[in-house]
């Protein structure tokens, strides 16, 4: 059983692989220099994550599951498509732009291609990561199934729009990198700015 203390040393651990992965790369980062940064050693890491490959792909379920909680409030809110999506892409490029560090290594993950040696059970993980992945997405293109189908939004191909939706609001973690006297109007108004850009590529034209 994971107990409270349990679950915050793993929280750490996250924390400096997800820091450390993301300014160097995870496959130049090791496991020693990880136990460094936590002031452990790495028996400490491997009391919770068996391998650098497990911690890599539990850096990434824990970004995923950052995302969800800070964007399934507004998909579960009431409204029309057009408002809960944008509520969606404003909360998802906030939630980027605070916890930067795991979504670059969620980036390296997937283009990198750095788990292709992976084990059998490293191999399991990463498929729980693409269900998870899947299963956020899934709630993109519900609102924007809903939006095509109340004509609020452009009808077209659902797949490509919900991919080139992603792409847009995921852009942030590739230029963004927040300045020590960064206010949370700034951050807020950076977040309203990628998301109208994405609604502006989905949202039908006002009429008249």
């Amino acid at each position: 059983m994971t107990t409270p203390a349990s679950a915050d040393v793993r929280c750490e651990i996250l924390r400096a692989a997800a820091t450390l992965f993301a300014a160097g790369g995870v496959s130049a980062t090791s496991l020693d220099q990880i136990a460094a940064e936590l002031g452990a050693t790495k028996g400490k890491i491997y009391y919770h994550f068996g391998s650098k490959a497990e911690l890599q792909t539990e850096v990434c379920k824990y970004s995923v599951r950052l995302m969800h909680m800070a964007v399934a409030p507004g998909f579960h809110a009431p409204g029309p498509p057009g408002d809960r999506l944008r509520r969606m892409a404003r909360a998802h490029v906030l939630a980027m732009m605070c916890n930067r560090p795991y979504h670059r290594v969620v980036v390296q993950t997937y283009m990198g291609g750095s788990t292709s040696g992976a084990s059998g059970t490293e191999r399991a993980f990463l498929d729980d990561l693409i269900q998870m992945t899947d299963a956020y997405a899934a709630m993109f293109r519900e609102v924007l199934a809903q939006g095509m189908e109340d004509g609020s939004m452009r009808r077209q191909n659902l797949s490509i729009t919900l991919n080139s939706v992603l792409m847009m609001l995921n852009a942030p973690v590739f230029w963004y990198h927040p300045r020590p006297d960064e206010t949370e109007a700034e951050r807020n108004g950076i977040a309203e700015q990628v998301a109208d850009m994405a609604l502006g590529a989905v949202l039908s034209p006002a009429p008249g």
